[in-house]
């Protein structure tokens, strides 16, 4: 894509100008429309079952940003800074980051395996989902 719109850039670099603005507008809407789109996670819902946890997704990991306080995952002891390495024995890929925040949520008090690297030590810990609710004040977690 980026070959044919420097090769049209450079076609219309010696066009009047006012000849120049359609074909880009049609490119860009030609890129709205073909090109292949992210990966889009639905909005954020205010009641699911998850484990209370906050995760940032960089080119190389997911990384926790903070666990809920009360929540499954802050009393099995996840850390802020570990880095999620596999939900249920799967490795987690950074570029499939709805997945992930899918795997985390689930059915009605199930529990959920996960793999996580905390200054270079691999931790291993069971997870049980809790039923939870976003209010103005936080985070609530029912059993």
């Amino acid at each position: 894509m980026w070959r044919l719109a420097n090769r049209l850039h450079l076609g219309l670099a010696s066009a009047p100008r006012k000849h120049r603005l359609l074909p880009l507008l049609l490119l860009a809407l030609w890129c709205q429309i073909g090109c292949p789109q992210k990966q889009v996670i639905e909005g954020f819902p205010y009641e699911f079952w998850g484990i209370g946890i906050e995760l940032k997704v960089s080119q190389r990991h997911i990384t926790v940003v903070r666990t809920i306080p009360g929540g499954p995952a802050h009393h099995v002891g996840i850390q802020s800074g570990d880095i999620l390495e596999a939900i249920d024995g799967a490795t987690v890929q950074t570029s499939e980051f709805a997945n992930v925040i899918a795997s985390l949520r689930g059915e009605s008090k199930s529990q959920v395996k996960l793999t996580l690297l905390r200054k270079e030590q691999r931790i291993r810990v069971v997870v049980q989902r809790a039923f939870t609710r976003k209010t103005p004040n936080g985070y609530v977690f029912e059993e």
